[in-house]
């Protein structure tokens, strides 16, 4: 762990003079890194330089899609995935409001046109895509 805090450090330092504090404390660490000099804008926070030093010792520097004909499927799949179920959330405040609005014995013949519709969105989400080849 220390010898990881010490890269990741002299990594952001780049050859400017710091200082590193680790803490450790129910199994888990923390650590402070002063550097000299002034800081970027962009040091902290998710996109800031010290996360994308600590991204690069824990995931390495190669590309992390080797593959971009399986990426590229996987984004679709991602999409066509996320529009079913937008679908099936719409589907669903649609039989609310409508079943909300019929008289109370015509409910259940209201409700069935949107449950079938609902047992269809289903399938099509667990219907296995065919591979291209």
């Amino acid at each position: 762990m220390v010898e990881t805090c010490e890269r990741i450090a002299k990594a952001y330092a780049k050859e400017r003079p710091y200082v590193l504090a680790i803490h450790e404390q129910d199994g888990r660490f923390h650590f402070h890194l002063a550097v000299a000099g002034p800081k970027s804008e962009q040091t902290f926070g998710h996109h800031g330089q010290i996360q994308k030093t600590w991204n690069a010792e824990f995931q390495g520097d190669e590309p992390r899609i080797l593959d971009w004909t399986a990426h590229r499927r996987f984004k679709a799949e991602q999409l066509r995935l996320r529009q079913i179920l937008r679908d099936q959330r719409e589907n669903e405040r649609q039989r609310f409001e409508a079943v909300k609005r019929a008289a109370p014995d015509l409910k259940a013949d209201v409700a069935r046109p949107f449950e079938r519709k609902g047992r269809d969105l289903v399938e099509r989400r667990y219907r296995p895509r065919r591979k291209h080849c």
